[in-house]
């Protein structure tokens, strides 16, 4: 089922620019109700949440790209305004969504079928309506044709929705097909059955495929002058290119840790036990006596 905005984009709209959303915001206090500062604030707030989200909400808005003036883009606002309100009326539909004249829509026998059943073709969620640069020259008879598009679009998805409520309308694939002709609910026979889905069943023929390969681990052969230079290589002494160099450099190297240890030093105490006897000095005077 296509829904609103896919039916819109396929309209050739050159007045406005119409999006629709499925969900209820309001867009013309937002302002004032995102604005704590603001002397509305607290009422527009109240206001927006004791609103009843049904039927369908839509909003005229402007830009700077229209005119500079208020005035001029008022004007053209309620022109988009009478617009989608008459669009809406022809329908049957009053100015909130909701059918009301069912007679309107008497050449319709879809529509008619889905109101003998019972079925609500109320409007639902919110429509916006930008205008552009051409609606102030274009001539009022264009912009009821361009929103006569719009408001067939929400009729068509309201009538879709209403079928797709029992199951009708919607394109079914072979599997429903066949088990709808067996007897069975319309249901995919695969979830039926409990298999797996295609992509359960591609991990898992994966697995078994993985586990079930053989593992060749092959060494390509090394060729005859590969294995003479690695044996080269081996056999080779290293010898330094600076011997001069490296003997100097191995008396200031300090000792690394797990080395062989330094020869201990020897204490104060001990060195003067080693030393020889201390020989008291005679004076001069004492050797002439």
């Amino acid at each position: 089922m296509p829904s609103v905005a896919h039916r819109l984009s396929k309209l050739k709209v050159t007045t406005f620019k119409p999006s629709y959303s499925p969900t209820y915001f309001n867009l013309s206090t937002n302002h004032i109700a995102s604005n704590p500062s603001h002397p509305l604030c607290v009422s527009q707030r109240r206001r927006q949440q004791e609103r009843p989200k049904r039927g369908l909400w839509w909003c005229a808005t402007m830009g700077l790209d229209i005119s500079k003036s208020s005035c001029v883009r008022n004007w053209a606002r309620r022109r988009l305004r009478h617009a989608l309100v008459e669009a809406l009326k022809a329908k049957g539909y009053d100015e909130a969504g909701k059918l009301v004249d069912r007679e309107a829509m008497r050449d319709e026998p879809v529509v008619q079928q889905v109101l003998a059943r019972g079925r609500s073709m109320d409007l639902m969620g919110t429509l916006r309506m930008h205008g552009v640069s051409p609606l102030l020259p274009a001539k009022f008879e264009t912009v009821r044709a361009d929103m006569r598009g719009v408001v067939a679009a929400l009729v068509q998805t309201a009538v879709d929705k209403a079928l797709g409520v029992a199951g009708e309308g919607q394109k079914t694939g072979r599997l429903d097909q066949r088990s709808a002709r067996a007897g069975a609910p319309t249901q995919l026979r695969r979830q039926e059955e409990g298999r797996p889905g295609p992509a359960a069943a591609a991990a898992a023929a994966r697995a078994v495929w993985g586990a079930s390969r053989p593992r060749v681990e092959s060494k390509r052969p090394e060729s005859k002058m590969v294995q003479a230079a690695l044996g080269a290589l081996r056999l080779k002494p290293q010898t330094s290119s600076r011997p001069h160099l490296e003997a100097g450099n191995e008396q200031q190297r300090p000792a690394k840790r797990g080395s062989a240890s330094p020869p201990p030093r020897v204490k104060p105490q001990a060195a003067a036990s080693q030393a020889p006897p201390h020989t008291p000095r005679v004076s001069s005077t004492a050797r002439k006596v």
